[in-house]
């Protein structure tokens, strides 16, 4: 359990952004991708307990988060690519796509990018945190965000598998979190409000001030990453305010909670009604965020979809031929 209250909000409140910039389009999807998936990176950065031993780190998020990518992408890819052709040429073809996953997962398991990329995010900076002292690590983070640029206006079309060249936007954000939580770092929440708003308003008027951070587009370099930024402490200062109010803090904390399987879901539940049955964007919206979280609970109940579908570790241990699916 979180001893922070307001993280399980702020990751509530960040998947519903998530969410909405997926179902929405036009001025309200852009805003919500100056900040919703760096969000995610800085908060990832502000839980980040620094781990000397790197191999145990490595086992610990390849549990945590590999596990679950995996579980989730092999029967969501069968289920809208099908079943391959039983030569050797159909195959390669077939499997090409979730092994190198990034931008070649696209349409129903486009979110996938994420997770690889915060895996990667994570192994590097841990490294990074833990060998460097913080003037030689913000030099280096700095050096990260200038090859992002270059990627981005450069070479567009560049990409890694598991989307790996997006580490470089992602590492900044991502220790500006651990800063953030390391020195305590606090900012006046009127201000950041003010600022927020004069950004979202500056915004619709100046169009490429948005991330796509998938595809290496990261919009005006400099003005785009601090409106991310002043965006994620406004975020950080409504989750703050709503986990003083039960009732919503209680909503947005389980939304929370369930948050990965949220992000792993939402689209192909979204997009399969909208194609098929024409659902309003408020009706895709609840219903995908619903069932979801019904799938959480679901996952819940039982020792081998605990494990394998929510990455824990200690189901992972409990797990026997014999209990798999005992409560």
């Amino acid at each position: 359990m979180n001893k922070l209250p307001w993280i399980d909000v702020i990751k509530g409140f960040g998947m519903i952004c998530v969410v909405i910039g997926h179902i929405y389009d036009g001025d309200i999807s852009r805003t919500m991708f100056i900040f919703h998936m760096p969000l995610f990176f800085f908060i990832s950065g502000y839980l980040l307990k620094p781990n000397k031993n790197f191999k145990e780190y490595l086992v610990k998020k390849t549990k945590h988060l590999i596990i679950p990518y995996a579980s989730f992408l092999i029967p969501l890819y069968f289920a809208f690519r099908g079943f391959p052709e039983f030569k050797i040429s159909g195959i390669l073809s077939f499997i090409k796509s979730p092994l190198l996953g990034g931008r070649m997962l696209s349409g129903s398991l486009g979110v996938f990018w994420f997770v690889t990329c915060l895996f990667l995010t994570q192994q590097l900076m841990n490294y990074i945190i833990i060998k460097f002292n913080i003037k030689i690590s913000i030099i280096m983070v700095f050096l990260m965000l200038a090859l992002s640029y270059i990627n981005s206006i450069f070479f567009p079309y560049f990409w890694l598998p598991w989307n790996a060249n997006v580490v470089f936007a992602a590492a900044p954000i991502f220790y500006i979190g651990f800063l953030c939580k390391e020195f305590n770092i606090k900012l006046n929440t009127i201000l950041v409000f003010v600022i927020g708003v004069i950004i979202i308003i500056g915004s619709y008027y100046i169009k490429n001030n948005t991330y796509d951070m998938k595809y290496a587009m990261y919009g005006i370099p400099g003005l785009t990453f601090i409106s991310s930024v002043f965006l994620i402490f406004v975020i950080i200062a409504i989750s703050k305010i709503i986990s003083r109010l039960h009732f919503l803090k209680n909503f947005f904390s389980e939304i929370g909670k369930a948050s990965m399987v949220i992000m792993y879901l939402h689209q192909p539940i979204q997009l399969s009604l909208r194609n098929n049955f024409g659902l309003s964007r408020v009706v895709l919206l609840v219903i995908s965020i619903t069932i979801s979280y019904l799938i959480y609970l679901f996952f819940l109940r039982f020792i081998l979809t605990r494990a394998i579908f929510l990455g824990s570790s200690l189901d992972m241990k409990k797990i026997r031929i014999a209990n798999l699916f005992s409560k």
